[in-house]
């Protein structure tokens, strides 16, 4: 960090992606595409979620086949998606897709854009 390694690096980078060079082969495809981008492109999978318990509630989430198993998987969730602004009315098992996509654009992308900036 005192030798700017990663200010090089950033520099590389940037001068790869801007001269239309070939993309870093390291990064994330979510990560990349949020280069790239921008937060609002950016398509975030199950597999981007770190935290091994929350990875496993949307995982369980995603099998509920009915509304009352879906209502009870994130029970243990409510804090969480509270603070998230992912709180929504479920009143089918659809919606389950649309809470999937806010719980991973929170967790994935929103959370850490301030490491972006």
């Amino acid at each position: 960090l005192r030798e700017d390694h990663y200010f090089i690096a950033g520099q590389a980078i940037a001068v790869s992606l801007v001269h239309g060079g070939p993309p870093p082969g390291f990064f994330a495809p979510t990560l990349y595409s949020c280069l790239v981008g921008g937060k609002d492109l950016a398509k975030s999978v199950l597999e981007d979620i770190a935290d091994t318990d929350l990875h496993e509630n949307v995982k369980q989430m995603l099998e509920c086949m009915s509304l009352d198993d879906l209502l009870r998987s994130i029970e243990p969730l409510q804090d969480f998606l509270a603070n998230a602004g992912c709180l929504r009315p479920l009143t089918h098992t659809q919606d389950r897709n649309l809470l999937i996509q806010d719980i991973l654009k929170f967790q994935v992308v929103h959370r850490v854009w301030g490491a972006f900036e």
